[in-house]
């Protein structure tokens, strides 16, 4: 057999094995978002310049928006189980981050900078009044740098078990360029996507963040990660190509020394939470803290009564 031969048919081997991979990831994708069980998280929608926000409006008062934290799987139904209690008192406003749940998902490199300047041109265009900021995880850092250089349009931000300081400071080295290359891939960074973001791996994600795995939460949480993490087919991989590559990196300490009102409410059943809170309010000495205790990472999903008499204290403060 001659050479141009072998090359033939090894070019059409691995043709069709990518042919059939793009299928199968196609058909998760497609599966994964058949139960439409986020539908009802699927509101208005903002114009951000890199793609549309989508967003929920409720209540009347003083205006509140909360951001989730940031993962493909997460998105505004993080704070579902107190929206409406919040927006009896106050107009509530939640979004899905660029990336995230039903708001467009771009093939581009998600930054710290860009996440605050959302928060921002939120604010500016949409509620349009000085704001309450109330933040979960990763994006406490963006509501932080956010007041903190945008003090006119923020009250105070609220954050909910918030980064460690050194973990989200630490800029990205070289060892990022590898899953920066296997995941940019159309079919191979599908796949591994896939893998990454099964209902499986979904299951040890929320097994590791909730403290009771029996209850309706859990349950609930498991299936709605699992659909938001693949709502809008292979482009989801392209937040977290961003975030195994470090480009969320922020210069937070800096932030959390201008932030002119922050809170924190953390959860007392995570080991270092409370060493993390207090490396805040080490930067900033008139953070003020609660813990909330009987959850790990989202107390607003399984704690929501006992997480509202903190959040409401604070509001009011």
């Amino acid at each position: 057999m001659s050479l141009t031969v072998k090359l033939i048919k090894g070019a059409v081997l691995a043709g069709g094995a990518l042919l059939l991979s793009d299928t199968a990831n196609r058909s998760v994708f497609k599966m994964a978002t058949s139960g439409n069980v986020t539908k009802k998280y699927s509101g208005e929608r903002f114009n951000y310049s890199q793609g549309k926000i989508n967003y929920i409006k409720k209540g009347t008062g003083s205006p509140v928006l909360l951001v989730h934290d940031l993962s493909p799987y997460n998105s505004l139904y993080e704070w579902s189980k107190i929206i409406n209690s919040l927006a009896k008192d106050h107009t509530v406003y939640a979004i899905d981050l660029l990336g995230c749940g039903h708001s467009s998902k771009p093939a581009i490199h998600y930054t710290s900078f860009m996440f605050t300047q959302i928060i921002y041109t939120f604010i500016e265009s949409v509620i349009k009044e000085k704001t309450t900021v109330i933040a979960s995880g990763t994006s406490c850092a963006f509501a932080i740098m956010a007041s903190a250089g945008f003090t006119d349009k923020i009250n105070r931000v609220i954050c909910v078990n918030p980064p460690d300081i050194s973990t989200i400071t630490a800029r990205p080295g070289n060892s990022a360029l590898i899953p920066r290359l296997l995941t940019t891939a159309p079919v191979t960074g599908a796949y591994m996507y896939n893998t990454m973001m099964s209902k499986g791996s979904l299951a040890a994600t929320v097994a590791k963040n909730f403290k009771s795995l029996k209850n309706d939460v859990s349950r609930e949480t498991l299936d709605v990660f699992y659909e938001n993490a693949h709502i809008g087919g292979p482009a989801n991989r392209h937040l977290l190509n961003s975030m195994n590559s470090g480009y969320l990196w922020a210069e937070l300490r800096h932030g959390a020394e201008k932030c002119p009102d922050m809170k924190i409410i953390y959860s007392g059943d995570i080991s270092d939470a409370a060493r993390i809170a207090g490396e805040y309010r080490e930067l900033n000495s008139s953070v003020v803290t609660a813990a909330v205790f009987g959850a790990l990472k989202y107390p607003q999903l399984e704690k929501p009564t006992l997480f509202l008499k903190s959040l409401n204290r604070m509001i009011k403060a």
